[in-house]
């Protein structure tokens, strides 16, 4: 997701970071393991819960960005950090399947 998507998550992004204190690089974490759980869910042979929260992972994925943006916090770190998680969660799902 980009810069597009910053408007629709707007309220979403506001809380993570200003109600529950959460950093982009956290959030690419969280994203992340979540993703690994919808891998798991696959493996389980949950497919429609697996694929549900797949989507959840994509949200949340969405957001690391969307939080270091508009507050100034993108990084080298957090870059490698985003491209990492997405190929590795994009690795488990393939693989589950």
């Amino acid at each position: 997701m980009g810069k597009e998507s910053d408007g629709v998550l707007s309220i979403l992004i506001r809380f993570v970071h200003e109600t529950l204190g959460l950093s982009p690089n956290q959030l690419s974490a969280i994203g992340f393991a979540v993703g690994l759980i919808a891998a798991a869910l696959v493996v389980a042979g949950s497919l429609v819960p697996g694929l549900i929260v797949l989507g959840i992972s994509q949200i949340i994925d969405g957001l690391d960005g969307g939080v270091a943006r508009p507050y100034n916090l993108q990084s080298p770190t957090g870059q490698l950090l985003e491209v990492v998680f997405d190929r590795l969660n994009e690795l488990a799902i393939f693989l589950a399947l």
